[in-house]
């Protein structure tokens, strides 16, 4: 009987994703606004987290939270933009799979100071095993303060403290040498998160073109959506843990230079002259 009413993978993302609405609701919101499907999909223009079903098969109901919320917050931080943002800086030829470290790192951090129960390391899919880089980094609390502590593959130690606290920018440069030999494991027999190049707010024709049917077909920027998920989690009393400066710098105002100029020209400018003779 037990396995008559077993549950789908499909039916178990959708149930992970209804609790998460109830019991965290800043993830919850967040993912009901983001297209969640499985690779046999058909995909949809847009973000999108993409899954294998074999991989939701292996993870119990608190892992397959956990691994949904840390490809969503991918995409909340706007991690795919800044990394790319980074690139012509870093004359690094490994870049991408150090900034991914990089980036788990802070996702990782962020999920474990909010209570979730990251999956193991290591599974076992369609008979071979694979590393699973949503599990692959645990920080854990040392003296009050959080610490990640990631090997190379030189087997050379790397420890980074309070993660929570610093960008994926600021872990990069500190993992710079981190050694990636081999080849990368790929991301289609686990869980990925997709946004098709469509970056907002990329100042290309293209990209502006991009960013105007967005708008006008409901798909939120990541600085929407989490504004909108902070004050929903808010009016439900319950706000993620570090998040307030996140928010904060996301919706920071963004003043254009040639407005600031503008207004500090204007200043200097007079506007109260006349031809009239001084008043003796």
């Amino acid at each position: 009987m037990t396995e008559f009413f077993k549950l789908t993978p499909r039916e178990r993302v959708q149930r992970a994703r209804i609790k998460l609405l109830r019991e965290k609701p800043f993830f919850g919101y967040a993912l009901m606004h983001v297209h969640v499907i499985s690779t046999k999909d058909l995909k949809p223009r847009g973000p999108k987290i993409v899954y294998s079903e074999d991989f939701v098969e292996q993870l119990d109901d608190e892992e397959l939270q956990a691994v949904l919320c840390h490809e969503l917050l991918h995409y909340l931080l706007g991690h795919t933009k800044r990394a790319k943002a980074l690139r012509e800086k870093a004359a690094d030829d490994q870049y991408y799979r150090r900034m991914n470290i990089a980036q788990d790192i802070v996702v990782n951090s962020i999920l474990y100071k909010n209570g979730f129960k990251l999956p193991r390391t290591k599974l076992i899919v369609n008979g071979s095993e694979i590393r699973v880089r949503q599990g692959g980094i645990l920080p854990v609390v040392e003296r009050g303060e959080l610490v990640v502590r990631v090997v190379d593959a030189d087997r050379k130690v790397y420890e980074i403290r309070k993660p929570d606290e610093k960008s994926s920018e600021e872990v990069y440069w500190e993992i710079r040498e981190f050694s990636v030999r081999g080849s990368d494991e790929g991301h289609d027999e686990t869980m990925y998160f997709s946004d098709d190049d469509n970056e907002m707010g990329n100042t290309t024709s293209k990209s502006t073109a991009v960013k105007a049917k967005d708008v006008a077909s409901g798909i939120k920027t990541p600085e929407e959506l989490m504004s909108e998920a902070y004050t929903y989690a808010k009016m439900h009393g319950n706000t993620p843990a570090g998040f307030e400066r996140i928010v904060k710098e996301a919706l920071k105002p963004k003043v254009r230079w040639e407005v600031a100029l503008r207004q500090c020209i204007s200043k200097l400018i007079p506007f109260d002259y006349t031809y009239l003779k001084p008043s003796k």
